[in-house]
């Protein structure tokens, strides 16, 4: 039952990520963050940011050029390993940045540490997804098509 409820409440924290970012309330993201040092994030198509002040200053700068934006997530698969989570998952993501309407689909990995009963984000990392591999291997392990 243990393993239940820690899932559970890594899905409940993943959906509250999700729900900080549409509502671009920027104190709602930064308590989801664990202040460590090692904490990470990798936005489409950006560099790896390390330590919580460099994060969050991210998602300020993201909230301050964003006018709206909306997910729909699917293929969500949550592993929990002690203390530790992860959750991946497909992003469908409609955006306005500055007037500009966008729409994306995003791979995204979301690791979560738990402190004090709590779960905190400790990596996000999301890369556009271009095009899709496929699940069918060659006898060689590598699939098809590279």
């Amino acid at each position: 039952m243990r393993a239940y409820d820690d899932a559970k409440a890594v899905s409940r924290a993943n959906l509250e990520f999700y729900r900080a970012f549409e509502t671009l309330h920027f104190q709602r993201m930064a308590d989801l963050w664990l202040r460590e040092p090692y904490v990470k994030c990798v936005h489409p198509g950006a560099e790896m940011l390390t330590g919580y002040d460099a994060v969050l200053h991210s998602w300020k700068e993201i909230f301050e050029h964003t006018e709206r934006i909306k997910f729909s997530v699917h293929d969500i698969d949550v592993h929990v390993f002690g203390d530790v989570a992860w959750v991946t998952l497909t992003e469908a993501v409609e955006t306005g940045f500055s007037r500009h309407e966008r729409g994306t689909s995003v791979m995204a990995t979301n690791v979560f540490e738990r402190r004090g009963g709590r779960w905190f984000m400790v990596h996000h990392h999301a890369s556009p997804l271009l095009r899709r591999i496929s699940a069918d291997l060659s006898g060689d392990g590598i699939p098809e098509g590279l």
